[in-house]
């Protein structure tokens, strides 16, 4: 691309590619951080400096390609695309055969975490595997696991679980060994954003609050020494604005979710950082500038050493110069940076890695794949004895067999990926017809018989009452404060509801539980046939 090029090209700013200065590495780590529209990337290099220094690194480029559908890659099914878009990166940058560690966003995967002893971790973990099937804003389908469980004290566990959707996965895993990727692993983007909290520091000495809005929605966590011991989403938060106000309204309630903690209980959750861009992050700063409860900071990483490299040099490749598209911001880089750190720092940290079912899966063919490979050399060496002439015949009969799997096997994966897809697109729409035919117009006693079906183990439900202005106001026990915002997760997907809102909680007079109080809001064309059905239900 010549500069006269360049300039007909208005579409979006363009800026030359980071190359790596040092003549001479000792490591060389990459990952990715996926979301559905766009692909960000981090090559981190180590010189013999660094090493000596025992500095994780010194160097760090990063890069991105952007899906050309603003509905992205993922959500629409354009896998093929993201096979290119990946391609083009590998190409770019010259990605070797190490293995490249993968952060995923949050829009994609949940994360429960469990802190105790021994036996409470197995209590939390036997619930939680009860309830992950129904976690439908993971998409219609089966769900697959990642787990990490650590002592992290004398008598104390804490036991992570990445959640992903099963067909999204395996259709990701396809597209990176159609590009002859390997994955080292791929964990959730906030536990990835925890840890780097932790790195810098930001934890060392109490609890603080952490979130990603990175992606598509915003993700909380909390964060203690580099370990994410809360993850929370408040799905009615669509601006940095409508999330200050989701952080205060629940910060006390937020404090008391620590204060419940064996080895928290002394400290203040008082801090909040966040990852994001400007447009995101100043809204929240700005509201909570003169707020004594709670001091908000943008995430960076000036105080990390590396050298960071965005767009500073041109690839002069002829008389061509090649440029990079889109520039990497900041911020950015704080987000691809977070899914490098272990690889830089330390790779034996535990990862909740969300393919380990996926490879479990494909590894139980794995002596056959091997059988089926090597069988023409076999043949070969027994053959052998009869004469070289007839050995050498069957070695390129046996070469053109190879080369004929080969292409087949190519065609199939691209195949499984494309049916993958249309399989995923038509279980959601079978999903969704299920639901309207099961929930489009049901009675308020049917909202009843569903809630107390799908309700956590440790949740019931204690009256629910429909007003005059057509709003049911639902009271309810839980023991567990976490299992709050799983109620509120999965009315939301009530199709005849279209508002929800925690009015309240208070410690129940009877028990050490917490009663809370939900609002929900009808949808308008559902009002009419409930306008006489105003009753109490305990």
């Amino acid at each position: 691309m010549n500069r006269s090029a360049t300039k007909s090209n208005e579409r979006s700013p363009r800026w030359p590619l980071g190359r790596s200065k040092f003549a001479s590495t000792v490591d060389r780590s990459v990952a990715l951080r996926i979301e559905d529209d766009r692909l960000l990337l981090a090559i981190a290099y180590k010189s013999t400096d660094a090493v000596q220094l025992n500095e994780p690194a010194d160097e760090m480029i990063v890069d991105q390609v952007r899906c050309s559908d603003p509905n992205g890659w993922i959500n629409s099914g354009r896998w093929t695309e993201m096979v290119e878009a990946l391609t083009t990166l590998k190409q770019r940058h010259q990605i070797g055969d190490a293995p490249i560690a993968v952060s995923l966003s949050g829009d994609f995967c949940v994360t429960r975490i469990s802190v105790g002893t021994v036996e409470d971790v197995d209590r939390d973990l036997t619930a939680l595997a009860g309830r992950i099937p129904r976690y439908l804003q993971l998409g219609p389908g089966g769900k697959v696991t990642g787990h990490t469980r650590e002592t992290i004290g004398p008598g104390m566990e804490h036991a992570l679980t990445a959640v992903g959707n099963r067909v999204r996965l395996q259709n990701l895993y396809e597209v990176f060994r159609m590009c002859d990727i390997e994955i080292a692993w791929v964990e959730p983007s906030l536990v990835s954003l925890s840890r780097l909290i932790g790195w810098l520091g930001l934890d060392r000495h109490a609890p603080v609050l952490i979130a990603d809005s990175f992606g598509q929605s915003w993700e909380v966590g909390i964060s203690f020494e580099g370990r994410l011991l809360l993850d929370y989403r408040p799905a009615a938060a669509r601006d940095g604005s409508e999330f200050a106000d989701v952080i205060d309204h629940h910060l006390e309630r937020l404090q008391r979710f620590c204060q419940r903690h064996r080895g928290m209980s002394d400290h203040q959750l008082d801090q909040l950082f966040v990852g994001g861009g400007p447009d995101k992050v100043n809204p929240v700063v700005k509201r909570f500038a003169n707020d004594s409860k709670l001091s908000v900071s943008a995430i960076t990483l000036e105080s990390a050493s590396w050298k960071i490299d965005r767009y500073n040099s041109t690839v002069i490749e002829g008389a061509d110069e090649v440029y990079c598209e889109v520039p990497i911001t900041e911020s950015d880089t704080v987000a691809i940076a977070a899914a490098v750190l272990p690889l830089i720092a330390n790779p034996e940290l535990p990862k909740p890695d969300l393919l380990q079912e996926i490879r479990r899966d494909r590894g139980k063919s794995f002596v056959r794949r091997v059988v089926g490979t090597f069988w023409p050399v076999a043949a070969a060496v027994i053959l052998l004895s009869i004469g070289f002439t007839m050995v050498a015949n069957e070695r390129l009969r046996a070469e053109r067999h190879r080369q004929q799997r080969d292409f087949v096997e190519t065609q199939m994966r691209q195949t499984q990926v494309r049916m993958a897809g249309v399989q995923e697109m038509r279980e959601f729409v079978t999903h969704l017809q299920t639901i309207e035919a099961k929930t489009f117009t049901p009675h308020v006693n049917q909202i009843v018989t569903q809630m107390a079906q799908c309700l956590p183990a440790q949740t019931r439900l204690r009256s629910m009452v429909l007003d005059a202005e057509h709003q049911i106001h639902l009271e309810g026990w839980t023991a567990q404060e976490n299992d709050i915002y799983d109620v509120i997760s999965y009315v939301r997907r009530v199709p005849e509801i279209n508002q929800v809102a925690l009015l309240g909680t208070n410690t129940s007079a009877d028990d050490d539980g917490l009663v809370f109080q939900i609002r929900l809001g009808m949808r308008p064309e559902h009002r009419d046939s409930r306008a006489g059905e105003s009753s109490s239900h305990e």
